[in-house]
């Protein structure tokens, strides 16, 4: 299954409601990234899974994610934070000036732009930590 990245969601509480499709996959994939490997182990346990796992921690944000490769955003956006999109949009919906909107697109657009190039790191590294076993 080289070169296919599987988002595989997982129970949080009751393990039995994780679906026969994302055990299959689980079972079938080289890697599993997960953010606590402790709680993946107990469920892999549960399911007679044996893939190899790693942790990785996604939870920081986008933004975070970009300030730390050094992606840059444009001077005004660059300044917002994830709650702000929701306030553009009903700035927009209030007022109807176009001004919010078209900041809202822009936002929008640089998460767009800038999650291909976090895609493509965490994919450069993947590849290294698949390599590195």
């Amino acid at each position: 299954m080289s070169g296919i990245l599987y988002i595989v969601p997982t129970p949080i509480g009751n393990l039995e409601d994780i679906t026969l499709r994302a055990i299959r996959i689980l079972k079938e994939v080289d890697l599993v990234l997960c953010e606590d490997t402790s709680v993946t182990q107990r469920l892999f346990k549960d399911y007679d899974i044996t893939t190899k796992t790693s942790a990785f921690y996604a939870q920081t944000g986008l933004k975070n994610i970009e300030k730390a490769l050094g992606i840059k955003r444009g001077n005004i956006v660059g300044k917002f934070h994830g709650g702000d999109a929701l306030a553009l949009w009903r700035m927009y919906r209030a007022t109807g000036d176009e001004y919010y909107l078209n900041l809202l697109v822009e936002y929008n657009e640089y998460d767009l732009i800038n999650l291909k190039i976090v895609a493509e790191h965490c994919v450069k590294k993947l590849k290294e930590k698949m390599y590195a076993y």
